[in-house]
């Protein structure tokens, strides 16, 4: 099993537990959240980027946004895993975002 397959899991228990355990009072921050999902499942290099950029614009509007810190944990290692040009800052952010997430 490679890294992927011991990190995803992982990421998206967190993501789940924080999806139920911190909802955000801000309503932008949702809604860049909402609008991250839908490019945060495809395979798609360049969606996976968008909703990364909508993930950040969401976690400065609520730094202890638990769903949208899991998520971007979760795209960042996929970057990480498909294989980009700087691989390593993809996984560092990765498993930083998901640190921060367990304590938000």
């Amino acid at each position: 099993m490679g890294v992927a397959g011991i990190v995803e899991p992982t990421l998206r228990a967190a993501e789940i537990r924080r999806a139920v355990d911190r909802p955000t009072n801000d309503l932008t921050a949702y809604d860049l959240y909402l609008r991250a999902l839908s490019h945060s499942y495809s395979d798609e290099k360049g969606r996976i980027v968008l909703a990364l950029d909508l993930l950040e614009r969401a976690i400065e509007h609520d730094p202890r946004y638990g769903p949208a810190l899991a998520l971007a944990a979760r795209n960042h290692t996929r970057l990480y895993v498909i294989g980009t040009e700087d691989q390593e800052t993809h996984r560092r952010k990765g498993v930083d975002l998901a640190h921060e997430d367990e304590a938000a």
